[in-house]
């Protein structure tokens, strides 16, 4: 596992909800990608800026995958603001 990237005061991540398994094991585009979380049948990328070429690309390779949601979270001083 790779570390977390230090997050800037007032950053804002972008949240891609998927509906299929993203593996691990995939080339994430560098340095922009923080993480996978995978619920339920769920994966939720997070990215430290937008990366809609990306999840185009993902989907198109991989059918099964479907995207449900995309989210935008401001940060301060390192954790998410409700």
């Amino acid at each position: 596992m790779r570390p977390l990237p230090f997050l800037f005061p007032h950053t804002i991540l972008t949240i891609y909800c998927l509906n299929g398994i993203v593996s691990d094991n995939h080339a994430f585009p560098e340095p922009t990608f923080i993480g996978n979380w995978i619920e339920d049948g769920h994966s939720f990328l997070f990215f430290l800026e937008p990366e809609k070429a990306f999840i185009s690309t993902l989907l198109e390779q991989h059918t099964s995958l479907e995207l449900l949601d995309t989210y935008t979270c401001p940060t301060s001083n390192g954790r998410v603001v409700q």
